[in-house]
């Protein structure tokens, strides 16, 4: 007679099995702590829509301070002394031209800097740490990489611009901050940064 073997993807299940419920067995029981449960919110106790008070139609009066038109938009509105509170606005916005700024969104990097506006030239800073400045007439006037000698511009991301004064203010994932010469893009001086810079710097006083 032949012997027959045992089913080995059988007893591999009953072992699984025993070692689970070996395991269940060995768990604390979960700890229920007493009292009442109360909801996050307030308004989640009843399940309702609280009534705000605010649900009718209805004109109310609102003061605006004096519109203001800006040539110049000097760096982003990271606190109350960088913001324009009431920007004037003439009308509909229509393309007027576009250029090439340099590399743009990639698996690499992204472009995380608003463009900046000093005195008929918007600053941009793409996702390679390339700054170029652009007349308001859209004519491509410079362009300098912010990237040191032996690295390359898909290593790092990140940074910002900001202007004052004649100086444009470049912030870059590559832990430094440099200031160029508006109208020529020359270097003015560079600071090395204990990290990389993921943010826009701010120009005051």
């Amino acid at each position: 007679m032949k012997k027959r073997l045992p089913n080995l993807g059988s007893i591999a299940c009953c072992v699984g099995v025993l070692s689970f419920l070996m395991l269940s067995a060995c768990e604390e029981p979960e700890t229920i702590l007493a009292g009442k449960r109360e909801p996050l919110r307030a308004e989640e106790a009843s399940n309702t829509v609280v009534n705000t008070g605010l649900t009718d139609n209805r004109s109310e009066p609102v003061a605006l301070s004096q519109a203001q038109s800006n040539a110049n938009w000097l760096q982003r509105h990271n606190s109350p002394h960088t913001r324009i509170d009431h920007p004037a606005f003439g009308g509909e916005l229509e393309p007027i031209w576009s250029v090439n700024i340099g590399s743009g969104n990639s698996r690499f990097g992204r472009i995380v800097s608003e463009p900046v506006v000093l005195d008929g030239k918007v600053f941009t800073l793409d996702s390679e740490a390339r700054v170029s400045a652009t007349s308001t007439a859209g004519a491509a006037l410079w362009n300098v990489s912010l990237v040191p000698e032996r690295d390359s511009g898909r290593d790092a991301t990140g940074g910002g611009l900001a202007a004052s004064k004649g100086v444009v203010y470049a912030a870059s994932g590559f832990g430094v901050v440099s200031a160029l010469d508006a109208k020529t893009g020359q270097e003015l001086w560079v600071q090395k940064l204990q990290a990389s810079a993921t943010g826009s710097p701010t120009v005051r006083d």
